[in-house]
């Protein structure tokens, strides 16, 4: 994987585990390269790999960008679990209520570091 990553430019390519036993397994693998230009106070280059499954026929920042969209997802709805409010009361508005306010604390915490 060292390999894959000593580059400066995006680029797909085919990533084979268990390379020359019986249980090989070849799979798509888009390297997206990008710039941290003082972002969050971080310079330099990134780079990340994505298997591409059924994206091969995209470019890397493509893949890249579903990749973080899902991740997106992802992130509220590990987020939402975690400042679920614990109520009795089964009017949905409250609960609504309840995880918008948890959302926006969290939310404000995270600024405040």
């Amino acid at each position: 994987m060292k390999d894959k990553l000593g580059t400066h430019c995006s680029y797909t390519t085919t990533y084979r585990m268990y390379e020359g036993s019986e249980r090989e397994l070849r799979f798509p693998l888009a390297v997206a390269v990008s710039y941290q230009n003082g972002d969050s106070g971080k310079h330099g280059e990134v780079m990340r790999t994505h298997v591409a499954c059924d994206l091969a026929d995209r470019k890397p920042k493509e893949v890249k960008g579903l990749y973080r969209k899902r991740s997106a997802i992802e992130t509220t709805f590990r987020m939402m679990r975690e400042v679920r409010a614990r109520t009795s009361t089964t009017d949905s508005v409250v609960r609504f209520v309840f995880i918008l306010v948890s959302f926006l604390l969290q939310n404000l915490c995270f600024i405040i570091r």
